[in-house]
């Protein structure tokens, strides 16, 4: 995401999206923009206390980690700095541009987390090209499989 202000340009790229926290890494830096949904907390958050206390209570507990890593492949420290081991593909399908995270350099492989329009690629076969029959990928659970 590009946004342009009077004193200049900030580039950022996607960290971590659920339907509580959008975080952007600020490119090229370790360091992030968050941004929360309001309407899932209770009360404002209108400082740093409050959203440092709403993203421990939230992610910080040992269970909400493991679960954040196993569906979505991301984890988050205990600094709260949200990293991402894995790298992004990106697949033009007949139900849309699947996004698709992949420990491997080159290609994607089963297992990989895959996502479309954002949200987690609900199940089923995925078309690319032509012929139908040959070119497809299966998803389940939110994988590759």
């Amino acid at each position: 995401m590009l946004i342009d202000k009077n004193e200049g340009s900030y580039l950022f790229k996607h960290g971590f999206l659920d339907e509580n926290v959008l975080a952007l890494k600020i490119d090229s830096k370790e360091e992030y923009a968050f941004l929360v949904n309001e309407n899932k907390y209770d009360g404002e958050l209108c400082s740093l206390d409050k959203i440092a206390d709403f993203l421990t209570k939230r992610y910080l507990d040992p269970n909400a980690q493991n679960i954040l890593k196993d569906t979505i492949g991301i984890s988050i420290d205990n600094q709260t700095q949200i990293e991402s081991s894995y790298n992004i593909r990106w697949l033009n399908t007949d139900k849309g541009k699947l996004e698709i995270r992949t420990k491997h350099s080159a290609g994607y492989a089963s297992g990989d987390f895959v996502y479309l329009n954002g949200e987690i690629a609900q199940d089923g076969k995925y078309v690319e090209g032509w012929p139908a029959w040959l070119n497809y990928v299966t998803v389940k659970d939110g994988k590759l499989k």
